[in-house]
């Protein structure tokens, strides 16, 4: 690395490990490895790219790595920004529509949690000006008003023209069966950790990071909609 380098950014996150514990073991030991060499080169700023998942009552392993990963750096100096759920053509967004093509009916856990999203151009927009403006603290990016989990759904299975069909379940007793599964060896489609990760959903306020980013995000309605803009125009929707 040159001394020179205005920021470096840190937003990979290994997920194909063995286990829970060896991915967050990979993780720490690479994200160690990095901030040390940020400083030892003298980078100006370190910026982590978070989650909105990661906070002190996370209960997920990948909400509480993150968390843990967030206390490497200084806030004083770095950066640790924490986006919404990202609304685009890929990640776990497209995993989601993957899902729901293939489930007739959909399990809907927790369905009185709601959700924060992020369009994706916002998203890189928000962490480029946090950058160019050398922000330093914790930084949100999400749109101010959240989306029901039921309306979520059924927002994203209607990016493939599919009219969903929800059956409510309560989320306790299928964490309780999801882990027996899981237990005796068995993947089903959606994992305890997965679950864990919708019970202890929590709100931001992205307000004051919005004001000092000049960023004007997208609700998840407007990204929707954007997204299906291109698909629109080749299948005469």
């Amino acid at each position: 690395m040159d001394g020179g380098v205005r920021a470096l950014v840190h937003c990979a996150y290994e997920t194909r490990s063995a286990s829970p514990e060896q991915a967050r073991c990979t993780n720490l030991v690479g994200t160690e490895t990095l901030v040390r060499m940020g400083r030892k080169s003298g980078i100006r700023q370190l910026v982590f790219v978070s989650s909105m998942a990661a906070h002190e009552n996370a209960a997920s392993v990948y909400g509480k790595t993150k968390y843990q990963l967030e206390k490497l750096f200084d806030l004083a100096a770095d950066t640790v920004v924490k986006p919404a759920t990202i609304v685009g053509s890929g990640g776990v967004f497209l995993r989601t529509r993957e899902m729901l093509r293939r489930l007739p009916v959909l399990p809907l856990f927790y369905a009185d949690r709601r959700l924060q999203t992020i369009w994706i151009e916002d998203a890189c927009q928000g962490l480029v000006r946090t950058v160019e403006r050398s922000i330093g603290g914790t930084v949100l990016l999400a749109h101010p008003e959240s989306t029901p989990m039921r309306e979520f759904y059924a927002g994203v299975a209607a990016v493939d023209g599919i009219r969903l069909k929800v059956c409510p379940f309560p989320g306790d007793l299928a964490l309780f069966g999801i882990r027996l599964l899981e237990r005796i060896g068995l993947r089903p489609p959606i994992s305890s950790d997965n679950l864990l990760g919708i019970k202890h959903l929590r709100q931001f306020d992205p307000a004051a990071s919005l004001a000092t980013l000049d960023l004007h995000p997208l609700s998840f309605q407007e990204s929707l909609r954007r997204l299906m803009g291109p698909l629109s125009a080749r299948t005469g929707r």
